[in-house]
């Protein structure tokens, strides 16, 4: 395929669990991004947990940091994937620096602040860090009132998974 869906969206989204259902049902695949942050839980592998110095080393095409931490991707993993979840921030920086031939599909995930704040606690946040996290999101994702790409909004999953999958359906006859 050449084309890279990348998905937008605030916490509590329900990004991950999105692509993730589309990759497990129809052998797309993820980028995990490397990133500097922790795992938050033992075995947890959403992303390539490296240090700050391998982090440095590497030639990013997709780039942020929240609250200290950077995720970033290589044009090697972008060419190899099909889904990348990424922040406006991250988008911004990709849609300068990648320079590989993938079209770049962004698609973003609309949710309430009631229904991420439900979803937050849901899988473990405590109230105060979904408010928190709510609360940074609001900033972090002020750019979006100029997104330029695809809404989808995730009221209940099936939707929006196939809103989504309308959107692959799209560009799946350029492939």
């Amino acid at each position: 395929m050449n084309t890279i869906f990348l998905i937008i969206g605030e916490s509590g989204s329900g990004k991950d669990y999105l692509v993730n259902i589309l990759c497990d049902k129809y052998g797309y695949k993820k980028l995990k991004s490397y990133t500097t942050r922790e795992p938050r839980y033992e075995g947890e592998d959403s992303h390539i947990f490296v240090y700050d110095a391998v982090f440095s080393s590497l030639d990013l095409c997709a780039y942020t940091s929240i609250h200290g931490n950077r995720y970033g991707a290589t044009q090697e993993q972008v060419d190899e994937a099909d889904f990348y979840i990424i922040d406006p921030d991250g988008l911004n920086y990709m849609r300068d620096h990648y320079k590989g031939t993938k079209q770049l599909v962004p698609i973003y995930i609309k949710v309430s602040r009631f229904r991420r704040f439900c979803r937050m606690v849901k899988r473990g946040s405590t109230f105060k860090q979904a408010l928190e996290r709510i609360k940074e999101d609001k900033y972090r994702f002020e750019s979006v009132k100029n997104f330029t790409g695809y809404v989808v909004k995730n009221v209940h999953k099936n939707k929006a998974l196939f809103e989504i999958s309308k959107v692959i359906a799209n560009y799946s006859k350029w492939w």
